[in-house]
């Protein structure tokens, strides 16, 4: 019999967690998470900076790719979320983008103020796209999300929804 292999849940990620690792010679960190989790994008980014302040990329793996970058220092962190369905696709493949803004309360990110873009998350097909349009409303409801922009890649068509 195989018995299931359970991570550890780390508290700041928000999430199981199988490995970390940084690579200084990149500037650029690597968590390894367990299936279906989802790291929380301030968590990620406090304990690589309070490994290397100058840190510039950390990607996060599990069943998707989650890459959180800024060009230096000083700029603000972009994330982006690479998945369909455990499928790893280059972005020309996405259908649809869905985006998602800061409140005032978010109770992770202290420094972010209202509007600020959290994460932007890229989906093939329908049912991914509406699988994250739930996942944000969810984060609505908690009061951290103020809004979300939905988009269709083929036609660039897009809408917003408000809580």
């Amino acid at each position: 019999m195989v018995q299931e292999v359970k991570f550890p849940f780390h508290e700041e990620l928000q999430c199981f967690v199988d490995g970390l690792a940084y690579d200084f010679k990149t500037r650029t960190g690597f968590i390894t998470i367990g299936k279906s989790n989802c790291t929380d994008m301030c968590g990620a980014i406090a304990i690589m900076t309070r490994i290397d302040p100058a840190v510039l990329k950390i990607y996060t793996v599990s069943d998707e790719l989650v890459v959180y970058r800024r060009t230096s220092v000083d700029s603000t962190w972009v994330a982006r979320v690479y998945r369909s369905e455990g499928v790893v696709m280059p972005p020309s493949k996405w259908d649809w983008a869905v985006r998602g803004y800061a409140s005032n309360n978010h109770p992770m990110c202290p420094k972010v103020k209202y509007g600020d873009l959290l994460v932007a998350t890229t989906h093939k097909g329908v049912v991914s796209k509406d699988m994250a349009v739930a996942a944000w409303r969810s984060r609505m409801a908690r009061g951290e999300v103020a809004y979300i922009e939905v988009i269709n890649l083929q036609t660039n068509e897009m809408e917003t929804l408000y809580e």
